[in-house]
């Protein structure tokens, strides 16, 4: 009897390993680690409580990459969700078509966000086909990543560019799951295209665009991909996000100690905003049953 009790245990058990060997460890080994002092060549380790930590807010990089991340991330979210709205409106109206063309635009979050940036990157370049196209409209060429005022738009750009189709594809099956009756029962009452968007369309996609958000924000805030293959932090630290700001430190001058204090720090972040997006939608789902 116990035997059959336990059984059923033996099967997850490679899983609970994996998970465990993957996420839960490496998670406690950098909190053990943003307790130290540690220099990696030197191989010396010290115990020097929430130093790491306090440093963090006495260092101007510091402050300069989290003014970065945040802009960066409110802007992202702004221009994919509203042209991800906008362009799962237009998809919706045109009928059949919609469902196909919706395919063709699933194509950019289909890449690797690193071979995104690359595409793009050859577009930046002086001679690159950007600039060619400015030049026939008799505009001056940019430097896009190599100027420090150009070089966040150009990564915001790319960014939303890649993952504004990811919105869209959400928003759109929302869309389409909205019954046909309510579109007829404002149609009845004389309702033009922008009531059924304000009264019926905007009020049924809120849990979507929560949803959206929370996804979104954890990989926007998060982002390393774009930003090592277009500008890797640069010119100067213009382009130094919080989370590229920790892998300078642990990877490239070996600070292990203070990368992890700044890993988790953001971290802290990501789960604080999670938490109340993800209470906003549990919060909507109980709405809807009750």
């Amino acid at each position: 009897m116990r035997e059959k009790r336990f059984k059923p245990w033996l099967f997850l058990l490679p899983s609970v390993v994996f998970l465990v060997s993957v996420t839960i460890y490496p998670f406690i080994f950098t909190v053990v680690a943003s307790f130290t002092d540690w220099y990696l060549p030197e191989g010396r380790r010290f115990f020097v409580g929430f130093a790491n930590y306090l440093n963090l807010f006495k260092d101007p990089w510091f402050w300069s990459s989290m003014r970065i991340t945040f802009y960066f991330t409110f802007v992202c979210l702004f221009f994919e969700h509203f042209l991800g709205f906008v362009l799962s409106l237009l998809l919706s109206f045109v009928g059949r078509i919609g469902k196909i063309l919706i395919l063709l635009f699933m194509v950019p979050m289909m890449l690797p966000p690193i071979v995104a940036a690359l595409i793009w990157k050859l577009m930046y370049r002086p001679l690159g086909v950007l600039n060619w196209v400015l030049g026939f409209f008799g505009v001056p060429s940019l430097n896009w990543v190599m100027d420090s005022k150009q070089v966040l738009p150009s990564i915001i750009i790319t960014d939303v560019w890649e993952w504004t189709p990811f919105v869209a594809l959400i928003l759109f099956a929302g869309i389409n799951s909205i019954p046909r009756d309510l579109f007829e029962a404002v149609d009845i009452d004389g309702g033009d295209t922008w009531a059924k968007v304000r009264y019926l369309v905007l009020p049924l996609l809120k849990p979507l665009f929560v949803i959206s958000l929370l996804l979104r924000f954890i990989f926007v805030f998060t982002t390393f991909d774009i930003i090592a293959g277009l500008s890797r932090g640069g010119p100067g630290h213009a382009s130094m996000t919080l989370y590229f700001y920790a892998y300078l430190k642990s990877f490239e001058w070996l600070r292990m100690g203070e990368g992890a204090a700044l890993n988790i720090f953001v971290f802290a972040i990501t789960m604080g905003v999670g938490m109340v997006l993800l209470n906003k939608i549990l919060k909507g789902g109980a709405e809807l049953y009750d």
